[in-house]
C-alpha cells in the first residue's frame, strides 16, 4: 500500500480500495487459508487502533477509515473461510486414533518407561529423548493435554505436587499453558507408581549436572523443549500403531469419544480437565456428520413428505368453499326475484315493450341492492387533535449563600 508513495506520516495512502482488493487477492493466492486469514486480521486490527487513536499526523477521516476497514472485513469473510474448517475437520475426524489405538499406547509405554529410565541412569544422554517420546506419549493418552503443558513442567511443581500428595496420589499443576486465562492451572493427577518415574529423572537430571534448565523435560539451553510432537510420531511407529500422530489428534479422540458415551455433565468435565474449549469446533462439527447420521436426516424428511402428503392442505380447500357458499348465495337471492316473463295473448307490442323495460330495470335495481348490502359501509373516521403546548425555557442559577463570619 506505502509503495511509490512520498508521504506516509498522513496515512492517506491507505484510502485505496482497489489496491486494497488487489492485496487482499494476492494474499490469497499466495498463502493458505489461516495464513491469509491470520495476516488479514492484523490488519484489520491495526486499523481499527488507528480509528481508535489516530496520531496527530493523521488526515484520515472517520469515515474514510470505516470504509478501509469494511474493504478489509469483506476480504477476510469468503467462501473459502466457510468451507476450509469443515473440510479440515472432516479430514481430521477421518484420522483420528481408535480407542483401542490409545488403551494400547497406555499399555505399551507403561511396561517401556521404567526400562528407558533403568538404560538413562546408565547413560542418560543416548536415551533421553527416546525417553520424553514415551513419557509424553502415555501422559497425552491419560488426559489429553496439550504438549506445552509438559514442556512447561517445571521441578519446582514437581516438588510442590511431592510436599501435597500421598497414599492416595500426586497431582502437578501446570500454572503455563496456553489457555490458563480460560481454565487455569493445567492439571496432571499421577498415581504412586506414575509419581516414581517422574522423581526417578529428578535424580538422573541432577546426576547429568546440568542445573540451569529449571523445567522437568530439559534441553541443553535454559528454555522448554520444542519438539515433542517429533518424539510423539517417533514413539507411536515404535510402538507398531498405525497411522499419523499428533498430539491435536489424540484430545480430538478423547473429546469425542467423551461426546458419545458420557451425559453433557461429565463431558464438560472432561473437557475442562482437558482444558479444551468444546464451543471452537461446534460449528464445523455440526454439519460434519457420519453416514449412519446423515441416513437419519433422510429418514426425517421421508417422513414429513409422507405426513404432509396425508394431511390436506387447508389454505386449497378455503377458497373452494367460500366460492361454493357465495354462489349459493347469489342463486338464493336470484331465485327471490319475481321476473316476469312475456306470455303469448292479445296484447299490443308497445304494452309489451314497456313490460319488458320496466322489469329490466326493476332487476337492476333489485341487483344494486344486492350489491351494496353485502358491502361493509364506508365509515370516514374522524381526524385526531393533536396539541402542542410550547413552554419556555427557564433558566435556574444556583444561588451561593455567604455567611458572614460573626
Amino acid at each position: 500500500m506505502a509503495h511509490n508513495q512520498k508521504i506516509l506520516s498522513d496515512w492517506l495512502f491507505l484510502y485505496d480500495t482497489q489496491r486494497i482488493r488487489v492485496l487482499s487477492r494476492s494474499v490469497a493466492k499466495t498463502m493458505t487459508v489461516n495464513t491469509c486469514q491470520f495476516y488479514l486480521r492484523n490488519i484489520h486490527n491495526f486499523l481499527e487502533f488507528l480509528r481508535e487513536t489516530p496520531p496527530r499526523t493523521n488526515r484520515l477521516t472517520r469515515r474514510q477509515l470505516n470504509i478501509i476497514l469494511r474493504e478489509i472485513k469483506m476480504s477476510i469473510i469468503g467462501a473459502r473461510v466457510v468451507v476450509h474448517p469443515m473440510a479440515t475437520k472432516r479430514k481430521k475426524m477421518g484420522n483420528l486414533p481408535s480407542s483401542a489405538d490409545l488403551i494400547a499406547c497406555l499399555a505399551l509405554a507403561a511396561q517401556k518407561i521404567p526400562q528407558l529410565q533403568t538404560g538413562a541412569e546408565a547413560d542418560p544422554l543416548p536415551q533421553v529423548l527416546v525417553l520424553y517420546s514415551y513419557q509424553c506419549a502415555y501422559w497425552s493418552c491419560l488426559y489429553g493435554h496439550r504438549p506445552g503443558v509438559f514442556a512447561n513442567l517445571t521441578d519446582t511443581e514437581v516438588d510442590e505436587a511431592k510436599a501435597s500428595g500421598g497414599e492416595e496420589g500426586y497431582t502437578l499443576h501446570i500454572k503455563e499453558h496456553k489457555t490458563n486465562r480460560t481454565f487455569g492451572e493445567a492439571q496432571i493427577y499421577l498415581s504412586k507408581e506414575e509419581f516414581s518415574w517422574v522423581q526417578r529423572w529428578q535424580r538422573v537430571k541432577a546426576g547429568v549436572g546440568d542445573h540451569a534448565n529449571a523445567f522437568l523435560l530439559y534441553t541443553a539451553g535454559k528454555g522448554a523443549s520444542k519438539h515433542l510432537n517429533t518424539y510423539l510420531r517417533t514413539a507411536w511407529a515404535d510402538m507398531g500403531l498405525k497411522g499419523t500422530i499428533n498430539f491435536t489428534l489424540i484430545r480430538t479422540a478423547i473429546s469425542t469419544c467423551a461426546k458419545k458415551t458420557q451425559g453433557l455433565d461429565d463431558r464438560k468435565r472432561v473437557t475442562d480437565y482437558m482444558c479444551h474449549d468444546v464451543s471452537t469446533a461446534t460449528a464445523s462439527t455440526q454439519r460434519t456428520r457420519t453416514c449412519l447420521r446423515q441416513s437419519t436426516f433422510e429418514k426425517m424428511i421421508q417422513d414429513s413428505l409422507q405426513k404432509e402428503g396425508k394431511v390436506p392442505l387447508k389454505s386449497k380447500g378455503a377458497p373452494k368453499e367460500s366460492q361454493t357458499e357465495e354462489s349459493d348465495e347469489d342463486t338464493s337471492e336470484e331465485e327471490n326475484f319475481n321476473i316476469p316473463f312475456q306470455e303469448s295473448g292479445d296484447s299490443s307490442s308497445s304494452s309489451s315493450s314497456a313490460a319488458s323495460s320496466s322489469s329490466e330495470e326493476k332487476i337492476k335495481e333489485d341487483t344494486t341492492k344486492v350489491k351494496t348490502a353485502s358491502l361493509p359501509p364506508k365509515t370516514k373516521q374522524p381526524l385526531r387533535k393533536c396539541q402542542v403546548v410550547l413552554r419556555p425555557y427557564k433558566r435556574t442559577r444556583q444561588m451561593k449563600i455567604i455567611s458572614n463570619k460573626i
